[in-house]
């Protein structure tokens, strides 16, 4: 036997299933040989997800949507697998994709930079599948809103996201960011201009936002008046 022979010479395929049921994330940094087994395809990916998580499609999504190569191709692979599993258990209804009821859409998927909108894609997907627009507490509205993100946004209410949450603060974020269209999505939605709303844009000195807000109903109250005078002062 050669002093040469090492691990990383045996076949493709038997280092990929080292890697799958290694289980273990860090292994890729092992050496040059195992990141590329690993990121080469996605179906090694998808494996190495299902048997992380022993299997269990009911947790796969929940688990798998916490790394950041998850994608759609990993989905929709998965979503193969577990019809295959259900078709091979004899379900009486086997369905063509995973739940994903009231789960909660990854933070990143709303932070990240999104040029192709495949960000935009996957919480689609998400919500398709049952994922709430709301948890936690409003989150993907709120950031998505914080991020002048319009069609992230309108996306988020399409699917009955809260537009009123935390006292009317996507109203009062925007107008603090002085994003108009925002706050015309929001009022498009049920959102009415308030003196909080008010207070906010006369305290940053948005002119145009105060009089937009007036002229949309937004009636001055005490502390209203105050910032006023304040301002005039």
């Amino acid at each position: 036997m050669s002093d040469n022979l090492t691990i990383e010479k045996l076949p493709v395929e038997v280092l990929q299933q080292i890697f799958i049921f290694s289980s273990n994330h860090n292994f890729p940094l092992v050496s040059r040989t195992f990141y590329q087994i690993a990121t080469a395809h996605s179906s090694v990916k998808t494996h190495w997800l299902l048997h992380k998580v022993h299997y269990d499609f009911k947790h796969v999504l929940d688990r798998g949507l916490k790394w950041k190569f998850f994608n759609k191709d990993i989905l929709l692979q998965l979503d193969n697998l577990y019809y295959q599993s259900q078709v091979n258990s004899e379900s009486m209804k086997p369905t063509t994709f995973i739940p994903f009821d009231e789960g909660s859409i990854p933070p990143r998927l709303l932070t990240m930079p999104d040029p192709d909108g495949k960000a935009y894609e996957m919480v689609k997907i998400l919500l398709d599948r049952g994922a709430s627009p709301d948890e936690p507490q409003g989150y993907p509205l709120l950031k998505s809103v914080s991020l002048g993100r319009l069609a992230m946004a309108r996306l988020l209410i399409s699917y009955k996201a809260n537009v009123s949450i935390g006292d009317n603060s996507a109203m009062l974020i925007s107008v603090d960011k002085n994003n108009f269209d925002m706050v015309k999505l929001l009022m498009e939605h049920g959102v009415k201009p308030d003196a909080k709303s008010l207070e906010k844009s006369i305290k940053k000195h948005l002119s145009e936002m105060t009089q937009f807000l007036l002229d949309h109903g937004a009636i001055p109250d005490g502390n209203v008046i105050a910032a006023i005078h304040n301002d005039t002062h």
